[in-house]
């Protein structure tokens, strides 16, 4: 049966999550020989996107390496290097030691070599996304694809790519005068990879928001995240720790999380500039008062 989950903030959509797979989980298989257990299929909504931040202790979410990760998205980011400042363990995932194969940015059309602003380009999906909203409020073909059938084709029988997108799509819609966002996922591990998953794909859809906002859309408000994933799994070094969070999240402090301020387009393009001096060295710290 297929599940769906629900909740005001991340930290009880979490929860629920983590304890139904770890306590009544579907299956347990072991796909490429990791233990994992499993729902097929589930449903998340998250019905206030801007309370995406976990506040669980036994998660321990990194959120240096989160907003990293966004802005290398944000950025239409492809290479390796720059993501290495956040992971070293981006290393393993990259076929040639200088590109990563899963840049959902670059994918989606936000490298700015796909937006030369004359001409519309037809790997900028990002920019027609958006378009295809202004034309069409009701539309139902506001969708940016990722996962592509080579990517698939490679790893099975050239066996070249470490590193198959987990994530399929992206697909907006328009109702009510809100902004709503369903993702749709091939597989997603609930620590390593829902954590910071929902992070970057909620930004994208409040950036997404303010961008239809300055284009024509003013009243335009942001409405709930969905994300659905073909299997929702937790490995089995994360057992124990599944356990702990619910343990922790036990407590009636969590029905309050602390949701992030709003975001600004002038915010989003400074936060780059900065973000980018800090990497290469250029600057020791970034100057939150701007």
């Amino acid at each position: 049966m297929v599940k769906t989950f629900d909740a005001d903030n991340f930290d009880v959509l979490f929860k629920k999550v983590v304890n139904q797979v770890n306590q009544n989980p579907q299956y347990i298989c072991n796909p490429r020989g990791s233990k994992v257990k499993e729902l097929i299929a589930p449903t998340l909504v998250l019905r206030n996107p801007r309370a995406r931040l976990l506040n669980i202790r036994a998660r321990k979410a990194d959120y240096g390496f989160a907003v990293g990760e966004f802005l290398w998205y944000w950025n239409g980011r492809k290479d390796l290097e720059s993501l290495l400042y956040y992971n070293k363990r981006a290393a393993q995932f990259s076929n040639d030691g200088k590109t990563v194969n899963s840049a959902y940015g670059y994918r989606l059309g936000l490298d700015e070599s796909f937006n030369t602003g004359d001409k519309p380009h037809p790997h900028d999906q990002w920019g027609t996304i958006k378009q295809e909203l202004l034309k069409d409020n009701d539309s139902r073909r506001a969708v940016g694809i990722i996962y592509d059938s080579s990517d698939l084709f490679e790893a099975t029988w050239q066996g070249v790519s470490k590193d198959v997108p987990c994530t399929l799509n992206l697909q907006f819609f328009i109702r009510n005068n809100r902004l709503i966002l369903h993702t749709h996922m091939r597989s997603n591990d609930i620590v390593w990879g829902l954590t910071y998953d929902l992070f970057s794909f909620t930004l994208l859809q409040e950036a997404m928001c303010l961008e239809l906002n300055a284009a024509g859309l003013p009243g335009l408000e942001l409405g709930e995240y969905i994300h659905t994933a073909g299997s929702l799994h937790l490995y089995e070094q994360h057992f124990k720790m599944a356990d702990e969070i619910v343990d922790e999240t036990s407590s009636n402090k969590f029905q309050k999380a602390e949701k992030m301020e709003r975001l600004t387009l002038k915010g989003l393009a400074l936060l780059s500039e900065q973000e980018e001096l800090l990497r290469t060295g250029k600057v020791k710290q970034i100057d939150t008062a701007q």
